[in-house]
């Protein structure tokens, strides 16, 4: 008996296989691009230079105050600081510099940059 599909058994197996391989893989990314765009930081971030502070939009969650090692790394480039932070899931900020006034960009470069910061990664 041969099958109808592709001429032989082995295109038929290698055809089902191909297929199923590519939902499984349609489903993972799919799935995890759901998750991804469901995983959305609601808080108020406010800088300082000794701490970091943290209003969350849940009035029933209180402010946490952070330091400063609780971001990993930056990055800047022309347009943005990169901030990685120390939580899980990762969750990487991005401060669009065109927001931030010329006093706030010195100092976000002054604070990023102290040898005692895990965000330099330099020192």
């Amino acid at each position: 008996m041969r099958p109808a599909l592709v001429g032989s058994f082995w295109g038929t197996w290698f055809t089902y296989s191909a297929g199923f391989c590519g939902l499984g893989y349609a489903m993972v990314y799919l799935g995890s691009h759901w998750q991804r765009r469901k995983q959305v930081f609601q808080a108020m971030v406010e800088f300082q230079p000794t701490r970091i502070l943290v209003h969350y939009d849940n009035p029933d969650r209180p402010a946490e105050t952070k330091n400063w090692s609780w971001i990993l790394t930056s990055e800047e480039n022309e347009a943005y600081f990169f901030l990685l932070i120390q939580r899980l899931p990762r969750l990487e900020m991005r401060l669009p510099k065109n927001t931030l006034t010329p006093e706030e960009v010195v100092a976000f470069r002054t604070w990023l940059a102290q040898p005692n910061s895990p965000a330099n990664p330099i020192a």
